[in-house]
């Protein structure tokens, strides 16, 4: 029987959201498998959606500059610095708009949050408008500088969420980064067979009466109605657009429908807001389907680098005979501490072989 060399240092995979938002991104993250531990947003309302989401992890009402916790290990990380700065719908110059020069100062932050979380991978979600616009280049160079400055490898994409499940367009940049000495990740490919509709999103709302009072909220419009059994074509933004129009072509979309047009399942729940917060909610959205895909090509990368430094503890004999009949007898691994006193027992094991 093949030994599973990951299962020898197999841990938890804890993951802390930074600038969580609606925690599309986490989602999909915990979909593929991720245990969400910590999320930090500064907005009130996503921490509140948050809370509803996601009861076991440790929400965070704060400003990223004011994150002063104490260092902790994380498998995995994820940034999805705020992007309206850097999107195609941002025509005006930079400094222009109120928040511009905040959110070029937050995505400085890389070396701090590599330091405090000191995850094995960060993932990045981005605006593709940060690579395509000339304006906006600087501080694209300067996130990779601050990335490979921490050592950090690093691949990226400008991807179709259309391509992952996702029922209207959306590109996003995804940027993948692992520390030294473990296996980056692989991009996602695109998911097989056609993509996902207007109509079988719809389809999977429910009736009325099972829709929180909320999400049942709707702007009356006059429009003519089309065809709901396409991709819808347009971009969900952060306030009411062309593109938020029902098929019947009466009334734009309820919050509900919203909500699962850009990508959320009809589990999620969202705390109680007026339209015009939901829909920048919804607006600010990581699509779920991509990072549920994203995270499970994360997954394989953690069980790569997991397996790899298994079969060189086992073969410098670091780990012993018996650790290797425990992963075969299909026993659980064993538990790690996280706490930062605590030393797993193969770096035990490897110091005191180091020692001999």
């Amino acid at each position: 029987m093949a030994v599973k060399f990951e299962a020898l240092l197999a841990e938890p995979r804890t993951h802390f959201d930074f600038l969580a938002g609606s925690g599309g991104a986490t989602t999909g993250a915990e979909e593929a498998g991720s245990v969400i531990t910590f999320l930090l947003d500064k907005s009130l309302n996503a921490c509140n959606s948050l809370r509803l989401a996601f009861p076991r992890a440790h929400i965070l009402h704060k400003i990223l500059g004011h994150f002063l916790s104490n260092d902790r290990f994380f498998a995995t990380a994820h940034i999805s610095y705020p992007c309206k700065t850097y999107s195609p719908a941002h025509t005006a110059e930079v400094g222009t708009c109120k928040y511009d020069y905040e959110n070029e100062d937050t995505a400085c932050s890389v070396n701090d949050i590599v330091r405090k979380t000191r995850a094995k991978i960060v993932t990045f979600e981005q605006t593709d408008g940060m690579v395509r616009y000339e304006k906006n280049k600087h501080v694209w160079r300067r996130l990779l500088r601050d990335i490979t400055l921490t050592e950090y490898s690093v691949r990226w994409r400008v991807m179709d969420a259309t391509e992952h499940g996702n029922p209207s367009k959306r590109n996003r940049l995804i940027i993948l980064t692992s520390c030294s000495g473990h296996p980056l990740p692989d991009i996602p490919p695109p998911r097989p067979g056609p993509k996902n509709t207007i109509r079988k999103t719809l389809d999977k709302v429910g009736p009325v009466r099972d829709i929180e009072e909320h999400m049942q909220r709707h702007s009356i419009k006059d429009e003519p109605s089309y065809d709901d059994d396409i991709t819808l074509p347009y971009t969900i933004v952060c306030k009411s657009s062309k593109g938020d129009l029902h098929p019947s072509g009466k009334r734009s979309f309820n919050m509900q429908e919203l909500a699962m047009l850009a990508g959320f399942p009809r589990r999620r729940k969202f705390a109680p807001a007026c339209m015009t917060a939901l829909r920048e909610v919804f607006g600010n959205a990581v699509p779920v389907g991509l990072a549920k895909d994203l995270y499970k090509m994360v997954h394989k990368g953690l069980d790569d680098g997991e397996a790899e430094m298994g079969r060189w503890l086992v073969g410098v004999r670091a780990l012993t005979n018996e650790d290797v009949k425990r992963v075969m007898r299909k026993k659980e691994p064993e538990t790690i501490d996280l706490s930062m006193e605590a030393e797993p027992i193969w770096k035990k094991k490897l110091r005191a072989t180091q020692t001999t």
